[in-house]
Order: C-alpha cells, then structure tokens, then sequence
C-alpha cells in the first residue's frame, strides 16, 4: 500500500502473520481513508467486494483470500453502480495495493473448487499490511479528536467575543464563521485559536487612565 507502508515479501513472514478480521481491517482503512487517498465510493466498491468472502477472516497468505464476483455481482450490491465506475474504482484499489488482482488466462474470474484454485482480487494485502493501516487508523482518530477539541474552544471564544460587544459582522468574526465551514488542519485550527484569544486579551485588559499633567505641574 501507500504512504511508506513496509513491505513483506518472504512467505514464512507471511504465515506468520496473524489474520485479521475483514470488517474490523475495513473499519479501520475507512478511518484513515484521507491518509491513503481513499473516497468513499472506492471504500463501498472494497465493502461490496470483501462482501463476498464467506469467512470472516482474511489471511496474509498470498491467493489465500480471492473473491471472484462478476462485475454485474458487484454492480447489484452497489445499487447499480455503472460498470465504468466500477472498474475505475477497482483499478484504484490495485493501484494503492489495497488488493491485488490474481487473473485467469482469459481475465475471468472463477474458482475450481475441486482443485482448490480461484481467480479474482486477493484481499491478502489487507492483512500484510493490517499493522500499518490500524496505526494509521489511530493516529487519524486522535488527530480528529484534536481538531474536534479546537474547532469548540474557537467556537467558546467567539461566543466570548460576543458577550464582549463585538458584533457579530466583525470581519474577524466573519473570517472565523467562514473556516470553520472548511476542514482545515490542526496548525489552521490553532493559529485562528491564537488570533482570537489574542483579541480576547485585548478587550479584557483594564484601560489605563493617564492623568494629563500640565504646563505649570
């Protein structure tokens, strides 16, 4: 996969890997969609596919977890989803190494079960690279809680602002309404947090009276 994902090529590190249970893996890969350029219409095409997996557990073993529906199959579990996007998503899953394709001679997908060989997407990677994508998955949730944290103390100071007596149409009220529409990063969050604590401090300072000497003192 991408975004520095390790590498494991030598079967007996394979086997060795545990196996993962295949709704638990898409859960995780969802919350860290962002980090590995997955949109939500790719994440349902993978959900369609995984679908068909009688088990529940996906093995790291290569061609040891194939799934082989057609992609009229697929299109009916996705609602009708044209084969075009379809395919466009299914390439994406291969591109990013989320699956990987274990093709027939003619590019059919089927299984011989008397021979015990299948021809379709192989959701092996998803438990290769299980470890990564759940610490990915974490770090993800943690920054969202983070930024979650932020996007209310900025909420807490405008308010403050407000029940200070700056009107709601203040410019920098108003810039502030408007990122806050926007999903910006943590850095973002925390510069408009700083601007306006900073505003805040400025009106909570006691005004300095200066007594006017003159001439003659």
């Amino acid at each position: 996969m991408s975004n520095d994902t390790r590498t494991v090529t030598g079967v007996a590190e394979l086997c060795a890997l545990p196996p993962v249970d295949k709704w638990q893996i898409l859960d995780a890969l969802g919350a860290a969609a962002d980090e590995f350029g997955l949109n939500h219409r790719t994440l349902a095409v993978l959900r369609a596919l995984i679908s068909f997996l009688p088990q529940r557990e996906i093995r790291a073993e290569r061609h040891s977890t194939i799934v082989f529906p057609s992609n009229r199959s697929l299109s009916d579990r996705l609602h009708g989803m044209p084969e075009s996007t379809l395919r466009r998503h299914l390439a994406r899953l291969v591109e990013l190494g989320v699956v990987s394709r274990h093709d027939s001679a003619n590019r059919k997908r089927f299984a011989r079960r008397a021979a015990a060989v299948a021809y379709g997407f192989d959701l092996s990677p998803l438990a290769v690279h299980a470890d990564h994508i759940t610490t990915t998955a974490r770090d993800a949730q943690t920054l969202a809680l983070t930024c979650q944290a932020l996007r209310d103390e900025i909420a807490a100071l405008r308010r403050a602002l407000l029940d200070h007596g700056i009107a709601a149409d203040d410019a920098a009220l108003h810039v502030c309404r408007q990122h806050l529409r926007r999903k910006l990063s943590q850095h973002q969050l925390c510069d408009l947090r700083d601007q306006l604590q900073h505003r805040l401090m400025q009106l909570q300072q006691p005004a300095q009276i200066t007594s006017k000497l003159s001439a003659r003192n």
